[in-house]
């Protein structure tokens, strides 16, 4: 499936990305395993209200193009 995200920092800094790609969502295996282990490290909501394979699942972008704005980002 093709997708673009595009992340703005505000009004004032004028600083964005868009990355466009192909996304797969990843529910179950040693992938979903392994992004959930990063996140279980990371974040304390995570931890505090754990999930298992096929309860809720990430969605992977495997970026084909990116495009930068803003002052030091080009």
């Amino acid at each position: 499936m093709k997708v673009a995200l595009v992340i703005y920092a505000g009004y004032d800094a004028n600083h964005g990305i868009v990355i466009q790609g192909l996304a797969r969502i990843v529910e179950k295996g040693r992938e979903f395993r392994e992004i959930y282990d990063i996140f279980h490290k990371r974040f304390n909501w995570v931890r505090g209200s754990a999930w298992k394979e096929g309860e809720a699942p990430f969605v992977r972008i495997d970026p084909v193009h990116k495009a930068v704005w803003g002052p030091g980002l080009e």
